[in-house]
């Protein structure tokens, strides 16, 4: 009697069991599909060169800036708008994120972009979320690490339509870093060394960009520029550039190995001109330093650039107030 109801027990647990295993899902049945987690291989595929015709993927935006070269030439970008941080009718521009397949996968930033043909937004349903685009622009990193298309790039094709750019030139520089960096595109000409995350960057305590490569008691070799946008010198025959700047930390380095001044009018092939009552290198005493542009006069599309060097031994610290353009009139006595 005592094994019958020993065996009946038994049967009785056995059953509770099996009924309540029945209960719990089984974990192989939960797929990819269903957890909305699936991996993406195209994510990790580089593709496009750069141009409208085979404009880049994300992930080859994301390898051409590490590459760190060819920075200062715009490129062509393609990807769906993921969400939009902002629309500015007063500054004309949106703020906005784009991946390969329209979700937060992968996604990259586009900073102040223009809207298609190169114009500004007049209203914010312009653009949406879901819309395809080709962006024109510049690859950079910004001062706070984020890889991104930065500010004055363009939409080149939305939804598979395109327009007549109209690019807007302004004659001459007139610039004060006070509130930001006033439009200029920071390069890496070298890809930044492991350990740095930036050389130039807006200084809003004191109202200035600055450039410096040392960070966590460490120098590292750097080549770095701060790029102006677009201007024109049409209609002016001898133009000074001067700018208010301050170098400090130089100790044996040559002047001109540590800063210099370039001048495009293309936006990629450089000229050195030579900086006149360069500042001293040795304190944080500003001063209103000069460059000759007279060989650009007349020119409908010029670029300055602020190029900074350091090595692995000395870095400097450069800061730019404000900077600004005049044409120097001459008179005969």
């Amino acid at each position: 009697m005592k094994r019958l109801i020993n065996s009946m027990f038994a049967m009785v647990i056995g059953a509770l069991l099996f009924t309540s295993c029945e209960d719990v899902p089984a974990p192989y049945n939960i797929t990819f599909e269903e957890d909305n987690n699936k991996p993406n291989p195209s994510e990790l595929v580089a593709k496009g060169n750069g141009t409208k015709e085979d404009p880049f993927n994300i992930t080859a935006a994301q390898n051409y800036i590490a590459k760190g070269e060819g920075l200062d030439k715009e490129v062509y970008v393609k990807g769906i708008i993921v969400s939009i941080k902002d629309v500015s009718i007063e500054f004309g521009n949106a703020t906005y994120y784009i991946s390969d397949d329209g979700t937060t996968n992968n996604q990259f930033y586009v900073f102040r972009g223009k809207a298609l043909g190169n114009v500004n937004f007049k209203n914010s349903n312009e653009i949406k979320t879901g819309d395809e685009v080709i962006i024109c622009g510049k690859l950079m990193t910004h001062t706070n690490g984020i890889k991104q298309l930065g500010q004055g790039n363009y939409i080149y094709s939305l939804n598979g339509k395109t327009e007549e750019t109209t690019p807007t030139t302004k004659t001459g520089l007139d610039i004060i870093f006070d509130k930001d960096n006033a439009n200029f595109t920071i390069v890496d000409v070298k890809a930044l060394p492991e350990g740095l995350t930036k050389v130039w960057f807006h200084d809003a305590n004191f109202k200035q960009m600055k450039a410096t490569a040392r960070a966590n008691n460490t120098n590292y070799e750097v080549q770095s520029r701060l790029i102006s946008p677009e201007f024109s010198l049409k209609g002016m025959s001898s133009v000074t550039l001067t700018f208010n700047n301050a170098l400090n930390y130089l100790k044996t380095m040559v002047l001109s190995d540590a800063i210099k001044v370039l001048v495009s009018t293309d936006g990629n092939n450089w000229n050195s001109v030579t900086i006149n009552n360069p500042p001293s290198g040795k304190n944080w005493d500003f001063v209103d330093s000069t460059c000759d542009l007279s060989s650009y006069a007349g020119q409908e599309k010029v670029f300055i650039a602020f190029e900074y060097n350091g090595t692995t031994t000395i870095n400097p610290t450069w800061e730019i107030k404000k900077e600004w353009i005049e044409e120097v009139e001459y008179y005969e006595g």
